[in-house]
């Protein structure tokens, strides 16, 4: 083949390393050989590989290669940096920026493609560009000035409860990460309204939502400014109020901020039930899903393509009772019995295979029933699809996903099967659909592994 006289060379060899294929100056040539692979069977580097590697198409590899010189040996060993590209004769996968590493965090990888961007076109510039992007981002995503002040007017004004019971929420509970990034968010920004500064990140508050030990007495102290601006507070900012709640109502000394919030948290969670059980896509959306096992195992064979984490999470949301992406979430896979360990961490769901090669999840930590543990064998047609030697069911960059990660990627994966990106809690309202005409002894016992009340499964199908 062809050698190039460039400090980056690229190099498609087989996928055992064994082969040397082809060899290229620049990505523009790889696109265009594997497109020729793919489509132009006329073409000389079809015919090449045809007559060359026996025909075999199925997966290659592309090596990028610096400082490479085209009278250098072309061993196969050389300099090499990483692999780019895998091919195989249904599907490859380019890296836009080859000198990303495929190992590095999207945060990463932005880093490295901005300092391209500034080698390319000047700081200046550059700044110029991402403010106009960011600017329109808003613009087409955000709620303008004038949306929000008309939303706040709707809010109703709403009477303080009398008296509150809060004995029953001196347990805090553990805050997770995304919280506690929100939390802290909120805790900063209303502090700084208020009192015209910056609040001292030392601040008892912040041990509070980390999960900490803290002195409410201090933190009493510090945040006098709610109880004189409440009222202010809640027509300001109506987005705050759920988290403003949920982070006071286990501290002493906010009892008065409590009464003024709770019926205002009350109203609004009442509207957007309301909102969301009144929502009724079209026919035609509903009876594109199907909980069929066999059109579930059907649609599994014909995207066989798609990655182990996508299939399990199809078939998780098509072959069981569908649960919150919480319960999925939290799954750690564990090598023990978890019936027989008495000191399980209840604050983690957990999956375990036994000695006779049976999968099954165990249910701790749930939105509603934290009391009983319930147990779900897994189906057998997801077997090949969990990778046991993770640390969780499903994890980002050898971590726990995000609550919204993961919710993304069970709407991106109804996507790619059936065109339309159902969420799911859409999901969970299609289940209770499908099963609407089933005994109601069967409903009941469906409605605890959704972990939801008998009244509110018949209240989410359609």
């Amino acid at each position: 083949m062809v050698g190039y006289n460039n400090s980056k060379i690229f190099k498609i060899i087989n996928s055992n390393n064994s082969k040397l294929i082809f060899i290229g100056g620049s990505t523009q040539p790889l696109t265009k050989k594997f497109y020729d692979l793919k489509r132009t069977p006329t073409s000389p580097f079809y015919k090449y590989v045809k007559d060359n590697f026996n025909g075999d198409f199925t997966h290659f590899n592309i090596i990028f290669i610096e400082d490479y010189n085209a009278t250098d040996k072309y061993d196969l060993e050389s300099k090499v940096l990483e692999v780019v590209l895998t091919f195989d004769k249904n599907n490859y996968i380019l890296i836009n920026d080859i000198q990303t590493n495929i190992n590095n965090t999207e945060k990463d990888k932005f880093k490295l493609w901005a300092n391209k961007q500034i080698m390319l076109m000047g700081e200046e510039k550059f700044k110029e560009t991402r403010n106009e992007y960011y600017k329109k981002y808003y613009q087409d995503n955000f709620k303008k000035p004038d949306d929000i002040k008309k939303e706040k007017e709707k809010l109703p004004i709403i009477k303080p409860y009398k008296s509150i019971d809060l004995s029953k929420f001196s347990n805090k509970p553990l805050f997770t990460p995304s919280t506690i990034k929100q939390y802290t968010f909120i805790i900063k920004l209303i502090y700084k309204h208020y009192n015209k500064k910056d609040i001292d990140l030392n601040n008892e508050i912040f041990k509070f939502i980390n999960n900490n030990k803290y002195k409410s007495n201090i933190i009493s102290s510090s945040f006098k400014f709610l109880k004189k601006n409440i009222k202010d507070i809640i027509t300001s900012f109506p987005q705050y109020i759920n988290s403003l709640y949920s982070i006071f109502i286990h501290i002493n000394g906010f009892k008065v901020v409590i009464k003024h919030l709770a019926p205002y948290k009350d109203y609004i969670n009442n509207e957007y039930y309301n909102k969301r059980n009144d929502y009724k896509p079209s026919d035609e959306v509903i009876n594109k899903i199907s909980f069929n096992k066999n059109d579930v195992l059907e649609l599994l064979t014909k995207f066989s393509h798609l990655n182990n984490k996508t299939k399990l999470i199809f078939g998780l949301y098509t072959l069981l009772p569908t649960k919150r992406p919480k319960d999925y979430r939290i799954i750690k896979i564990i090598n023990t019995n978890p019936e027989l360990d008495e000191n399980i961490d209840t604050s983690f769901n957990y999956l375990y295979k036994n000695d006779d090669n049976i999968i099954q999840m165990y249910f701790y930590n749930m939105k509603v029933n934290k009391r009983d543990v319930i147990i779900i064998k897994l189906p057998e047609e997801l077997y090949p699809f969990v990778d046991l030697k993770q640390n969780y069911l499903f994890q980002y960059c050898n971590t726990i996903y995000s609550s919204n990660g993961l919710s993304k990627l069970i709407t991106n994966t109804f996507n790619k099967i059936y065109k339309y990106p159902f969420n799911p809690t859409m999901i969970r309202k299609l289940y209770t659909t499908y099963i609407k005409n089933i005994d109601i002894n069967e409903k009941k016992e469906i409605a605890k592994i959704m972990n939801q009340s008998l009244e509110q499964q018949l209240l989410y199908a359609y």
